[in-house]
């Protein structure tokens, strides 16, 4: 008997668990409450970084290291406009430092501490060098989310396995563990359903889940400098700044870790933030989108040692417990290891 698969949520774990369970020879229904591709969802980004490396979370640093030979590919088919590989930039005490070196040593992957690249990054962002080193990984790459994201949908719109549901509400009163959906009065029956969303919808998924708004800005780089911009996960400064340029380096984002509130902060909290990582930029810019992103996630301490999908006891229902933007770059392992268990029963 064929499989008959729901995925409720289009974003780009959804798009590719959709994609992986089509080529395996199921069908699916892929829904969505918004257009696909939803272009207000987490995936629409100019650039999302991937990295091997996590510290202290050895669960998301698995799955993105099972999904490095999949970038490595869209990028090479592409011919570099999916994206592209660089170096990444963390302000870093003694301690940590010395802990990132033995993890890299581990496995394998050059780094480099206050060289050069710290040295032109300096020229374009301040970040805090006050007892800090610059910790350069030589293991990132530049995604372009958008591209790839609308890439992948237009690939599942034209899978003849796979119908899509736009604009299409599902909560959790229309689920239930026998694998039905109720929609507009019509009962569906699936033998697996997979929800994928960025709000959790199911009593297992919102069980740990965390609603948060996180404020960034979208600055659009007008100066030459511009193409020696490198990401930074950690500017060494209170507030745990960070920045992401596109993989053209011509949109960098910019926002900070404590810039992330359990309450939507009001225009005025927005603007000072804006203004605040506005004053970082030592180089010129013409445009600057501000956005407060609504996302869901583990606690640090859970999200560190709890799986990223979990399945009910009857196996119908399987639920991605956080969908925040991290997990794009480890959405084709996550993926995968989805649609191998709906197919063939693998955990």
């Amino acid at each position: 008997m064929r499989n008959n698969i729901a995925i409720i949520g289009a974003g780009i774990t959804g798009i590719m668990t959709a994609l992986s369970c089509a080529r395996k020879g199921a069908r699916v229904d892929l829904y969505d409450m918004g257009e696909i591709p939803n272009q207000s969802n987490l995936s629409w980004a100019h650039g999302r970084l991937w990295r091997g490396i996590h510290d202290r979370n050895e669960l998301l640093q698995r799955l993105a290291f099972r999904s490095q030979c999949y970038w490595n590919e869209m990028i090479e088919f592409s011919d570099g406009y999916f994206g592209r590989h660089t170096k990444s930039i963390r302000m870093v005490n003694d301690e940590l430092c010395e802990s990132l070196e033995k993890t890299y040593h581990q496995y394998n992957i050059q780094y480099e501490i206050n060289g050069k690249t710290a040295l032109l990054q300096e020229s374009i962002i301040k970040f805090d060098t006050d007892k800090k080193n610059a910790f350069i990984g030589f293991d990132a790459i530049l995604l372009n989310a958008k591209e790839i994201y609308s890439h992948l949908c237009s690939e599942a719109i034209n899978h003849n396995m796979i119908s899509l549901h736009r604009n299409t509400i599902i909560n959790i009163n229309q689920v239930n563990e026998r694998g039905e959906i109720f929609i507009e009065k019509e009962t569906k029956k699936y033998s697996k359903i997979i929800i994928t969303t960025g709000t959790p919808l199911y009593k297992t998924a919102s069980a740990d889940c965390v609603k948060k708004f996180q404020v960034h800005v979208d600055v659009h780089i007008d100066d030459g400098l511009r193409n020696v911009i490198r990401p930074m996960l950690d500017m060494g400064d209170d507030n745990v700044s960070w920045c992401v340029p596109s993989p053209n380096n011509k949109v960098l984002k910019l926002s900070a870790s404590n810039f992330a509130y359990d309450e939507k902060p009001n225009e005025i909290k927005v603007t000072h933030i804006r203004e605040h990582l506005l004053s970082l930029l030592k180089i010129n810019y013409s445009v600057v989108d501000t956005h407060v992103s609504i996302y869901y996630e583990k606690e640090r301490e859970i999200r560190q040692s709890s799986p990223y999908w979990s399945f009910t006891n009857d196996n119908d229902i399987v639920t991605v417990s956080s969908c925040d933007a991290s997990l794009f770059k480890a959405s084709p392992a996550l993926s995968e290891e989805i649609s191998n268990y709906v197919i063939h029963g693998d955990k």
